[in-house]
């Protein structure tokens, strides 16, 4: 049975082992804005890298359309919807994803027969363009403070 005495000293306990000092705090807020501001320019930079990779892509596979078989012409636009839902998502929301994202798409590369080159290649693209956020995001989950590692 649970008094008000223990709970109370179970909410002290639990208190002081959360409290952050006023200059852990902030220096956590500081690194926190950094960290938000340079996945901001990140994204930006990936965006502006992912319309490249729309276009360069599109103007690619309409050349090879007919020598595409179907399954690579799935893989193309299946890999030109990721590039276009990555540009639109905002910002959190691609924060959220982008992990899962690569991780998906390297599976996808991977799982390409030796007969896909141009999909290898566009995969790899793909992911070089958004590793770059995904590696900002883990280092971020790496050294923010609370968060179990």
């Amino acid at each position: 049975a649970l008094t008000s005495t223990s709970v109370s000293i179970s909410h002290r306990t639990m208190s002081s082992s959360l409290y952050l000092s006023p200059s852990t705090l902030k220096a956590s807020m500081a690194t926190q804005t950094r960290v938000e501001r340079n996945f901001r320019k990140a994204k930006n930079m990936v965006n502006r890298e992912l319309v490249a990779f729309l276009t360069e892509t599109t103007n690619a596979a309409s050349r090879l359309e007919r020598a595409l078989p179907d399954e690579q012409l799935w893989h193309v636009e299946h890999a030109l919807g990721i590039a276009q839902r990555c540009i639109q998502e905002p910002l959190e929301r691609f924060k959220e994803s982008v992990k899962d994202e690569v991780d998906q798409l390297e599976e996808l590369r991977r799982d390409l027969d030796g007969d896909s080159a141009f999909c290898k290649r566009m995969y790899a693209k793909l992911l070089f363009v958004l590793s770059h956020c995904s590696r900002l995001m883990a280092t971020q989950d790496e050294y923010s403070p609370g968060v179990a590692g």
